[in-house]
């Protein structure tokens, strides 16, 4: 399911290009990669120049931010990758879109040529049942039911995304639930039954590669229809149908908007704080990918309040950290730096260190426009622990790079140096050319302000080449740049100028697109 967080429109926060509630992306670990759209959405990182002594340019140096790559399309926490390049000609700013119950545990067998379904025997009213489930497996479910029966069943997932599904006795689907709320929350079903006889309940998790998680299904409700029960099925379904359309290209996702607004109209006429907190979160992940942060800045607080009242936890700090993120692209750094502050206990408390580990790398960088540069010493380095703990390498890069870009900025160019060929090995490792490229403008950036022009060069052109073989425009207009500067830097006049004038029509170009 799509997750929340972020990054908006983020990994992740969540499954491959999905959108991501929180408003930030990362390929690594289950808890950042889906983020709720299971998170995600934008983060803006301002761009760092270097100035190698009074009188010659500024180098550009690149950062990374952690962003919702769970661009959850519901709740979940991601790394971002937004990454905002500058060129001498002009600063270019790209943001990559940086946030959910059975009878007593029935034993399971395997279905004869299916070993991937397993039958979980029946499921009675209000005694939830909680199970594991693995990556590719389908947990199957019996539920008795009588013709004109409404029939109300949640899955809550807790740290897998699942998909949730009704069949009626003949094995025809029912309704097919997938809302965009990541790898935490609830994930609801409902129908009016036709006929009488078993229902089948299927909880699966579709991709074959995910980690194993745990979650609870019940049955909730099982009694004659009433007629709040309609409203409630069309809000499902118009939650399970967005988040197809967030799987989708940014046209398709905008088509969401309508629907969106419909969903949290009818679940705030439901009394559901949850769902409604969830489909606010989504507008505003969706308006901030559009840019219109006045407008995302409105329905996260909105979103927030009504997530704090259903008490959602998990959900109020999805939303504090996407909020944080439009106030930072606002420039409005202070209460970007309080929003984050606000969701990091509330990660803790909840024992999710991905979450928690997102949080302290944004609250450096916010601590980092703010001039407060030790304390971002010390959020980084939290989060660095932590990624390593949890064996998360793609984050563990994105803080090395912004740990390299504080200290290089600190004048501790050597540590820089040290922490930054450190995540370039780790992009080089896990085959991420761009974020690999980036890395090694940076470490030709800071060669060039101790003075090593030839190791800058070396490093800068392995960029160079990187971001030709990618396509990567912009990237190339900025490493030109920089090359153009080192040849400056030792009186190469000509070249430099050379560089210069191949950097120009690439930027232009880029721009123009």
């Amino acid at each position: 399911m799509f997750g929340e967080s972020g990054c908006q429109m983020a990994n992740h926060f969540a499954r491959p290009g999905r959108l991501a509630e929180i408003e930030y992306r990362n390929p690594g670990l289950p808890g950042l990669t889906h983020g709720n759209y299971s998170d995600a959405g934008s983060f803006l990182v301002r761009h760092q120049q270097r100035s190698m002594r009074p009188g010659v340019p500024m180098a550009i140096f690149e950062l990374r931010s952690a962003q919702s790559r769970c661009k959850e399309h519901g709740d979940r926490l991601t790394w971002g990758k937004a990454i905002v390049r500058s060129s001498w000609a002009a600063r270019l700013c790209i943001f990559a879109l940086l946030t959910s119950l059975g009878s007593g545990v029935a034993q399971t067998k395997e279905v004869a040529g299916s070993p991937k379904v397993r039958e979980c025997g029946s499921l009675m009213l209000h005694v939830p049942v909680e199970q594991e489930i693995s990556g590719g497996q389908t947990n199957e479910y019996t539920v008795e039911v009588q013709a004109g029966q409404f029939l109300h069943v949640v899955a809550v997932q807790k740290g897998v995304d699942v998909v949730l599904s009704i069949e009626d006795p003949a094995g025809n689907s029912a309704v097919r639930s997938d809302t965009p709320n990541g790898s935490f929350g609830a994930e609801p079903a409902s129908i009016i039954a036709k006929v009488d006889g078993p229902y089948h309940v299927k909880v699966s998790v579709l991709s074959p590669s995910a980690s194993p998680g745990k979650y609870s299904v019940e049955v909730t409700d099982l009694r004659a229809p009433q007629d709040q029960d309609a409203v409630r099925i069309r809000a499902e379904k118009t939650l399970s149908d967005v988040a197809i359309l967030l799987a989708g290209n940014s046209e398709s996702q905008q088509k969401s908007n309508e629907p969106l607004k419909q969903a949290a109209s009818d679940f705030h006429q439901l009394g559901d704080g949850y769902e409604e907190g969830l489909s606010l979160n989504l507008l505003g992940v969706l308006a901030s990918e559009s840019n219109n942060k006045q407008q995302a800045q409105q329905y996260y607080e909105q979103a927030l309040a009504v997530r704090k009242t259903a008490e959602d936890r998990y959900g109020e700090a999805v939303t504090l950290n996407n909020l944080a993120r439009v106030f930072s692209d606002l420039w409005q750094k202070d209460k970007a730096l309080k929003c984050n502050q606000d969701a990091l206990p509330i990660w803790r408390e909840l024992g999710d260190r991905p979450g928690e580990a997102v949080t302290l790398n944004l609250i450096g960088r916010a601590q980092k426009d703010l001039g407060q540069n030790q304390e971002a010493l010390e959020s980084y380095q939290q989060a660095l622990a932590i990624v390593r703990g949890l064996k998360d390498r793609s984050s563990e890069a994105t803080v090395l790079n912004n740990l390299g870009s504080l200290l290089d900025e600190l004048g501790e160019k050597r540590k820089a140096l040290d922490y930054l060929q450190q995540a370039s090995g780790i992009y080089h490792d896990l085959g991420d050319r761009e974020s690999e490229a980036i890395t090694l403008n940076n470490i030709g950036v800071t060669y060039m302000g101790v003075g090593e022009t030839q190791q800058a060069r070396e490093s800068l052109q392995q960029a160079l080449t990187i971001r030709q073989q990618i396509n990567d425009r912009n990237g190339i207009a900025t490493t030109l740049s920089n090359l153009g500067l080192v040849s400056g830097q030792v009186g190469e006049t000509y070249k430099a100028l050379d560089y210069f004038e191949q950097a120009l029509p690439t930027a232009f170009c880029f721009l123009g697109s």
